[in-house]
């Protein structure tokens, strides 16, 4: 069962990448792989109640100068019936602390 969620952010290719690497290390998940150049970041998640665990691809696709197409699929590291929606919680979950983190460096910047 693969789970795969798509978003266009307005930032260059090398911010969103740093950031959205930081923030899978803060949340703790396995950094399998990072390759900057080609835009590619691989994961896993740990084994919770509910799943065996996630291998997670993300991938960045430059749109122009300030635009970037995210993908972040994931995979059930074992068969499962189901997952319960965790795959793609998972994902939002990314995409959700990416929005708020540039939120709020937007905020910080119109104040100053």
């Amino acid at each position: 069962m693969k789970n795969t969620i798509q978003a266009v952010v307005n930032q260059p290719i090398d911010k969103v990448f740093t950031t959205i690497l930081s923030i899978i290390a803060s949340k703790g998940y396995v950094i399998t792989s990072s390759q900057k150049e080609g835009g590619l970041i691989s994961f896993n998640t740990p084994r919770t109640i509910k799943t065996w665990g996630y291998n997670f691809n993300c991938t960045l696709i430059e749109k122009d100068a300030n635009n970037t197409e995210v993908y972040l699929a994931g995979e059930l590291k074992r068969y499962a019936i189901t997952d319960w929606g965790e795959g793609d919680k998972i994902a939002n979950n990314i995409l959700l602390k990416y929005r708020i983190l540039f939120f709020l460096s937007s905020s910080i910047s119109l104040c100053s």
